[in-house]
């Protein structure tokens, strides 16, 4: 109750914990600052325990009210600008990366690094100077992954499936539907994350600053620990730097948490640089992924489940 801004997937866990715990008033409570931060019906599946529990069966009614009441209050906070500009630039990228169609030339691996390399080092570019203007792109910002968002919020550009529709045809490179799927149900902003992926893979570097600056935006909540982590466990991953580093998390691709699953390093390294990101020990992450997973909860969230 405390902060005006919460990271979505947070909520979602909050809102199970209670149902768990049958505790209708925290629910509600937690359900109204969860709509506040982004939280749709599309991101609910229709099976999962959020849904299918009794309070919140009870409540249903209620929620839809509350759907429509906070979702302005949502919408306002939004920076339209960087919402406009990251989703072009996500799209684009999403057109440019895989190879070219057989009528437009035979494109080898080589050929396509060295078509999509410039392409990739020149949007990440424009991504470092929006983010010199705004701050890090993520759901504080620019708000949790949406579907329609372009539209609902009125501005010139294409959402992601009308940006498909309208280029997968015309386009030179093989564009997929799944491509520009993006999963709302992972209760999160993931469009940068991509994009500094493929950076990594043909750059060879996930580090697009120092420290502090990292710092900095995770202290305002700009960005999520975990995405920093993210983006650090990549970097070592592509580079094959051995994986022991001032940066490693043991998060990467969200199997990272199953119980028993051998990391390159050992877990009291990990936490060492956890606890420096305010990240929680790696057994606890392992212990709730383990408990929400078995009562069939929501538990992966973020870019690959880095949130998880």
């Amino acid at each position: 109750k405390e902060f005006d801004f919460v990271f979505l997937h947070d909520c979602v866990i909050a809102l199970q914990i209670a149902e768990y715990a049958n505790n209708e008033k925290a629910f509600k409570i937690i359900i109204d600052k969860a709509i506040k931060n982004g939280l749709t019906k599309s991101h609910l599946p229709e099976k999962s325990f959020l849904k299918t529990h009794t309070i919140f069966i009870k409540n249903s009614e209620w929620i839809d009210a509350l759907l429509t009441k906070n979702r302005l209050q949502y919408l306002k906070r939004l920076d339209t600008t960087a919402v406009k500009r990251l989703y072009s630039l996500f799209e684009y990228d999403q057109s440019q990366k895989n190879y070219l169609k057989p009528e437009y030339g035979n494109e080898s691996v080589t050929g396509n690094s060295r078509r999509y390399g410039p392409i990739i080092k020149d949007l990440v570019q424009q991504l470092k100077e929006l983010i010199a203007q705004k701050g890090w792109l993520s759901d504080k910002l620019v708000g949790v992954d949406d579907e329609h968002i372009i539209k609902e919020l009125k501005l010139q550009g294409l959402d992601l499936v009308d940006y498909y529709n309208k280029y997968y045809v015309s386009n030179e490179c093989v564009m997929n539907a799944e491509q520009f799927d993006i999963g709302e149900r992972e209760c999160s902003s993931t469009l940068i994350m991509p994009i500094l992926v493929h950076h990594n893979t043909l750059q060879g570097t996930g580090n697009l600053y120092d420290t502090t600056f990292y710092f900095i935006q995770i202290a305002v909540g700009n960005m999520h620990p975990k995405d920093f982590a993210m983006i650090n466990d990549d970097r070592h991953f592509t580079k094959r730097e051995g994986g022991i580093g001032q940066f490693f998390f043991g998060i990467f691709w969200g199997n990272t948490m199953t119980v028993g699953q051998t990391l390159p390093v050992p877990d009291t390294i990990i936490n060492k640089n956890r606890e420096r990101f305010f990240i929680a020990p790696i057994e606890q992450d392992r212990a709730k992924w383990k408990f929400m997973k078995e009562h069939n909860m929501l538990y992966e969230f973020g870019f690959w489940g880095c949130r998880s």
